[in-house]
């Protein structure tokens, strides 16, 4: 039991390092001991390997994952586990392609959550619905639950939560082609996320003050935040994110300069194969 936690435990902290295929290993180390610890343990370490698998783009491993913490946290009976649970198979399912069915997800983790009665809980799940919202084109819908996160986080005192929440409504922003108003939070949450050292997050957020300064007709400007995306993406291994970048600079490219513009499309295509291959089609449908 000491050792399948300690294993976790390292997991955990490369997770929080960003250090994905480190964390990885111990979280694999640890599940081979997990049949000896507490359910909630067991569920934790579950939890953990999906969202390394995610933020991998190993979609398919990551549901495997995350179905199996759902099932012990539905016969542990604590509706923030649950919600827990249903929030992230959302995100996976979204990332994976397929929001639509995400959206039912992350509709029952809301309820979960206002069944738990935590603001932090409810602000993650407002989150997800409002980018999964983004996805399937339903800005309006999206504004409205990314406003709710904010409220929510707002009684939180978590200053990178809030950064994260507004993020998220400067990509809603761009969708609705307020561009003025989304660049405006993205150059107010970039430097944030440059100090804390959130690679992730910084290279969103990059990303999308590469298209808010696109929309606004600053192409120079733009393609300097996509590229440094690009290169963070790469550093530590986001495919999806690096897509949307070069399918951007693409755009940007391809009037003054289409043969540099197709390198970047054919990069673009590269990396979505790799997201999504026939084989996590497969998944995600014996998933549903």
């Amino acid at each position: 039991t000491v050792k399948a936690l300690v294993w976790y435990w390292a997991g955990e902290w490369y997770y929080a390092k960003q250090q994905y295929p480190q964390a990885e290993h111990n979280l694999l180390r640890a599940l081979e001991l997990m049949q000896y610890a507490d359910p909630v343990s067991y569920s934790d370490n579950l939890a953990m390997l999906g969202l390394v698998e995610m933020r991998q783009s190993k979609y398919e491993e990551a549901l495997g994952y995350m179905h199996r913490c759902y099932d012990l946290d539905v016969q542990g009976g604590d509706p923030e586990r649950i919600c827990s649970s249903l929030n992230t198979i959302a995100g996976t399912l979204m990332a994976a392609g397929n929001p639509a069915e995400g959206m039912k997800y992350a509709l029952r983790a809301i309820e979960y959550a206002k069944q738990a009665g935590s603001p932090a809980r409810l602000a993650v799940v407002y989150g997800m619905a409002s980018e999964i919202e983004h996805t399937l084109r339903e800005d309006e819908k999206a504004l409205c639950y990314a406003d709710s996160a904010c409220v929510m986080e707002a009684t939180t005192g978590n200053t990178n939560k809030m950064m994260v929440r507004r993020s998220q409504k400067a990509s809603i922003l761009n969708g609705l082609k307020r561009y003025d108003e989304a660049e405006e939070i993205l150059r107010e949450v970039i430097p944030f996320f440059r100090q804390s050292g959130d690679q992730l997050s910084l290279a969103i957020s990059l990303n999308k003050r590469g298209i808010a300064l696109h929309g606004l007709g600053q192409p120079d400007e733009a393609l300097r935040c996509l590229y440094e995306a690009i290169e963070i993406c790469r550093k530590i291994g986001n495919l999806m994110n690096e897509a949307y970048a070069q399918r951007e600079v693409y755009e940007i490219l391809f009037k003054d300069n289409p043969e540099e513009a197709r390198l970047h499309m054919e990069r673009c295509h590269e990396l979505k194969d790799s997201l999504y291959s026939r084989a996590t089609a497969e998944q995600i449908a014996r998933f549903n």
